[in-house]
């Protein structure tokens, strides 16, 4: 009776795997031969394009970190030992800021029952350009799910403007200060240039529909080093100017990237 059951659990095992097959050979005994994973997908080729498009979920559900979307375009491709593979790709950060007020001790001047003058700064032209270089390890899977451990070195350069304005506004018969239009008066500009070089380790999983079309997610962090221009101008003349180097450790939100991959 417990040969029976022991043949039966046997059995059961086997059958729902469906992995082992028996198949005689030519001298009479049997011989042990596993089926192929129909789970398995070759991939079309050692070359990966990938498209971030995590920022138009950032856009729909939540605010960028710092205002910034974070798009990439990145070029992967595998080595001859499949679990290692070279990464190059470029990164654009377009920032948009609103204006901000410029405090003096008084933060209105020249203000009276009905007008008053404004003074602020507004920050403009601060878009972000990055390449990005380096190395991936990708861990196996169950065939279509793989994880990955990788390291970047960043190099990039942003500039922003400043124009510092005075604001003329009126109060109207609601108690409510309204800004007069063709109003503002320019103070001086105030302009940064910053060029910076970094590392950035990276952690991400992915997922193969087919050899060809997979997705990627990924997360990670900056350790970045700035080397900043600081610039004071009025009437187009430079008046003066602050260098400044400084580190600084970003994180690029949980999300960081979420990819379309094409393999070829």
């Amino acid at each position: 009776m417990k040969s029976i059951f022991f043949f039966l659990l046997c059995f059961c095992f086997i059958s729902s795997h469906g992995q082992t097959h028996f198949r005689e050979n030519n001298s009479g005994k049997l011989n042990f031969t596993k089926k192929e994973n129909r789970d398995t997908i070759i991939p079309a080729g050692r070359n990966e394009i990938y498209l971030n498009i995590a920022p138009v979920f950032t856009t729909l559900f939540s605010a960028p970190p710092q205002n910034e979307a974070y798009f990439s375009l990145f070029f992967k491709r595998t080595l001859k030992n499949p679990r290692l593979a070279l990464r190059t790709g470029f990164v654009f950060r377009p920032q948009t800021e609103s204006f901000i007020t410029f405090r003096y001790p008084d933060l209105y001047i020249n203000q009276s029952d009905s007008t008053r003058i404004v003074t602020q700064l507004r920050a403009d032209n601060i878009n972000k350009f990055q390449l990005n270089g380096g190395m991936e390890y990708r861990y196996n899977g169950n065939h279509k799910w793989t994880t990955f451990l990788a390291l970047d070195l960043l190099a990039g350069y942003y500039k922003r403007n400043y124009s510092l304005v005075n604001i003329h506004q009126t109060e109207d018969t609601s108690g409510n200060w309204q800004t007069d239009l063709h109003s503002d008066e320019l103070i001086d500009y105030r302009t940064t240039n910053n060029f910076y070089l970094g590392l950035t380790p990276k952690f991400g999983v992915r997922y193969a529909f087919n050899s060809h079309w997979m997705m990627s997610l990924q997360t990670g962090c900056e350790f970045v080093y700035n080397m900043s221009d600081f610039y004071y101008r009025s009437g187009g003349t430079t008046i003066g100017r602050i260098p400044d180097e400084y580190l600084e450790f970003n994180m690029n939100g949980l999300l960081e990237e979420f990819c379309i991959v094409y393999r070829f």
